[in-house]
């Protein structure tokens, strides 16, 4: 804490961020770009995107070790998120900074609106050695146990290439 008014908790699998004061919650969203919006205008903050890629990595890190699933049948991580530019901005990280392949698809909630779910399946074992979960998470215990997965190649057709925002080729499958 040190006078800060922030201090972390470890507690089971996830370490908590305390805030003391409103003040001091405001000051450290102002420090990192955050803004209040709907959780479809959710976006990154052009500090955590030009930050280095350790700062990236435990930046997806927090995500996906608190809203990423992992299947138990086939290893394949899954994020959601209703704000499409989110998603995308993810995945450009992902790719860019980690050579992680993922898809995007989108599935229409009615009333809820339109999600978007960003699926890993081929690149897991990158996924873990750059990124992975928080120490204890138990999907990071789920993700291990198939990065050993022999006898599987998985063939895609590509039926659609085009330019991302970042400068990199979107390959969708």
């Amino acid at each position: 804490d040190k006078g800060t008014g922030f201090s972390f908790v470890q507690c089971a699998h996830r370490v908590h961020f305390i805030v003391c004061g409103k003040d001091k919650r405001q000051q450290w969203m102002d420090f990192w770009g955050f803004k209040t919006c709907y959780a479809k205008d959710k976006y990154i903050p052009d500090k955590i995107l030009k930050s280095p890629k350790s700062v990236i990595a435990a930046f997806i890190r927090g995500l996906f070790s608190a809203d990423a699933t992992v299947d138990k049948n086939d290893g394949r991580v899954i994020w959601a998120s209703c704000s499409k530019n989110m998603v995308d901005r993810i995945k450009c990280l992902l790719q860019s900074h980690f050579g992680i392949c993922s898809t995007i698809v989108s599935m229409d909630k009615g009333e809820y609106g339109i999600h978007y779910h960003l699926g890993l399946s081929c690149t897991r074992r990158k996924f873990w050695e750059s990124i992975n979960f928080t120490e204890g998470n138990p999907k990071k215990n789920i993700l291990g146990k198939f990065l050993e997965v022999k006898g599987r190649v998985i063939y895609d057709r590509i039926y659609k290439i085009e330019d991302s925002e970042c400068n990199v080729v979107d390959i969708e499958v």
